[in-house]
């Protein structure tokens, strides 16, 4: 906030006592004139001290107290409408901006998903292998989440259009999956390791279309303690969809 300008009172005060005026006899009976410039230079003290009264509560102050923190801005809302190419898939640079954009997007659902306050996950990596980009119309997309700094846990997700564009359940690991179908009507396969420290892996076919893998693994560092269940949670998000068409 800028600093008020100051503003030059109309008042002048004077500096010491009031010099004394000869006095003398005066017509009309009035009272002596040294009494009249005493009440006057009463009148002009109490007067500027109710302005400078004013002035302090309404003009306003020209710091801020810093040890009040400021409000904490809201996430963001991801939509749960899916991105759509706008461009032809069948040329190379349409497909590298709209596999950005969707990597973009699905890196901070997993983020918000499994690391909501935003404290452990510093960033997001891909390579140029089919486990992260697959056909020429972007069948499957991949991604991993981790920690840039001190290493830790990392969080892979593929989502592929069809099941033979996805990467098998338990390659990543090593550990053979089972499946497991729940009283909703969901079916995941994963694997039976117990945490990440071995790695575990989650598959889930919402609906018998798309194909979603999870794997999350930890490569030193601080773990971030996750399971199965959370997993199958991130799994079961509607806005985790495959790459547009």
């Amino acid at each position: 906030m800028a600093d008020v300008p100051s503003r030059t009172s109309r008042f002048e005060l004077v500096d010491g006592p009031l010099q004394p005026t000869p006095e003398g006899p005066r017509r009309g009976g009035g009272p002596p004139r040294g009494s009249v410039r005493s009440s006057s230079a009463i009148i002009v003290l109490v007067s500027a001290g109710v302005l400078v009264l004013v002035a302090a509560m309404v003009l306003p102050n020209g710091t801020r107290d810093t040890s009040t923190p400021l409000p904490t801005p809201s996430p963001m809302i991801t939509s749960a409408t899916p991105p759509t190419a706008s461009c032809d898939l069948s040329q190379e640079g349409c497909r590298v901006i709209t596999a950005a954009r969707w990597r973009d997007r699905t890196a901070m659902i997993l983020r918000e998903r499994l690391d909501p306050e935003d404290t452990y996950f510093t960033g997001y990596s891909h390579s140029a292998n089919s486990r992260y980009t697959t056909g020429q119309r972007l069948n499957a997309l991949g991604l991993q989440v981790h920690r840039l700094a001190g290493g830790g846990t990392e969080v892979f997700v593929q989502i592929a259009k069809t099941r033979a564009d996805a990467v098998r359940c338990g390659a990543i690991t090593h550990h053979p999956c089972v499946g497991q179908r729940f009283m909703d009507g969901n079916r995941f396969s994963m694997t039976t390791t117990p945490g990440v420290g071995e790695g575990i892996e989650v598959q889930h076919s919402p609906a018998g279309t798309y194909v979603i893998t999870l794997v999350a693994r930890n490569t030193g560092g601080r773990p971030l303690e996750l399971n199965n269940g959370d997993l199958m949670a991130v799994a079961q998000d509607p806005r985790l969809q495959p790459p547009p068409s």
